[in-house]
């Protein structure tokens, strides 16, 4: 998720100011009575509950937060929870609204059940035909409730494939020649490293990762070598490259690329980071996997998905990137998404740049197009 620009606290002591905060995001306290039952505590805050929150907000934020909405909606478990909320206050115009929701996103069943239980109550719901003011991009149909984060990787991926395909509107070109293929990659490993690590922030040069390559390097001997953060990182891209050659390979031989991809990124990041466990950097247990705490991104705006959604996160993930035929999509919000979920505890970058890379080898897209040549 991304960072919002604005919260509204609601306090009874406020004073319906703004509180302006870096990067242009703000608190404006809200001053208004608190009634009972209608927050939740989630680490030490109150914080409304979902199905008040979702009938309570304004019109706009359907439109401006949609993906954010339709997660939510997808969520819910319980209708009558729902309907109480709705009855309690006789919330006619939330009603419509959630009514209108359901229907846009191929719950009609829902739509109906809140409009003919409002009405058994002697409240008249005028359902709103279009609150997300614009196309939805995915049904929720008939099928259980499920974590918000499904949904939200769902929507996305679904309403950014077109955008890829335009970007990209040359049809991509099967490879014909593997060995041609795999030396020129190895050909490119040098700048490759280099670029891939700088983004990454590491301190590294061409002859560093050359000398690293080449073997000229031993932490096992020299202890200014075992010391050198840059260097261990470019020991770990070396094996990581080595690995990702494999799995290019295994596409080009017939492999299904999102299979490829699902089963070897792990292979990737541990070797990707053995280099600084084996000299003591980092503890052994960093090759675990997907990570199991909080992650900060310095001087970002987004959030990665909190830890204890990942399962769900990944799976979808997994699950949209099979069902993509296209290899454009696939490169390009393959490595989006994967660093937009950020489940590794480090590494998340390059990891996604070889994902992307090997679900664009076998028809191979050309960044020509998106560079405008």
């Amino acid at each position: 998720m991304n960072v919002p620009s604005k919260i509204v606290v609601q306090a009874p002591d406020a004073n319906n100011n703004p509180v302006s905060l870096p990067h242009e995001t703000s608190i404006f306290t809200y001053r208004t009575k608190l009634t009972k039952g209608t927050s939740n505590e989630i680490a030490t805050l109150r914080v409304y509950p979902t199905i008040e929150a979702i009938c309570d907000v304004a019109p706009n934020f359907w439109s401006t937060n949609r993906t954010d909405m339709i997660a939510l909606l997808g969520s819910l478990r319980d209708r009558s929870a729902i309907l109480k909320v709705l009855l309690e206050g006789g919330r006619t115009v939330a009603a419509g609204r959630i009514a209108g929701a359901y229907r846009a996103l191929g719950r009609p069943a829902m739509a109906d059940e809140i409009v003919d239980t409002m009405k058994r109550a002697d409240h008249q719901v005028r359902e709103e035909r279009d609150p997300f003011q614009g196309l939805v991009g995915i049904s929720l149909g008939a099928g259980r409730p499920v974590p918000p984060v499904v949904t939200r990787v769902r929507l996305m991926w679904a309403q950014m494939r077109d955008a890829v395909i335009a970007a990209f509107p040359a049809e991509p070109s099967k490879v014909e020649d593997a060995d041609a293929y795999i030396a020129a990659v190895n050909e490119r490993y040098t700048s490759d490293a280099y670029h891939s690590l700088s983004i990454e922030g590491y301190s590294v040069s061409e002859e560093l990762i050359e000398r690293v390559k080449s073997g000229q390097w031993s932490p096992e001997t020299n202890e200014n070598d075992k010391k050198q953060t840059g260097a261990m990182a470019a020991k770990g891209y070396q094996l990581a490259f080595a690995e990702v050659v494999k799995s290019v390979r295994s596409v080009l031989d017939g492999a299904d690329a999102a299979t490829v991809a699902e089963e070897d990124h792990l292979k990737w990041f541990r070797s990707m980071f053995e280099p600084s466990v084996a000299a003591g950097l980092l503890k052994p247990e960093r090759l675990a996997g997907y990570r199991q705490h909080f992650l900060f991104i310095t001087n970002s705006g987004h959030a990665p998905t909190a830890w204890e959604s990942l399962p769900d996160a990944k799976e979808t993930f997994f699950e949209c990137l099979h069902a993509e035929k296209d290899p454009r999509v696939r490169a390009v919000l393959g490595h989006f998404l994967f660093t937009f979920i950020h489940p590794l505890p480090d590494g998340n970058g390059r990891s996604g740049r070889f994902l992307m890379n090997v679900n664009a080898c076998r028809r191979w897209v050309s960044m020509d197009h998106l560079a405008g040549r």
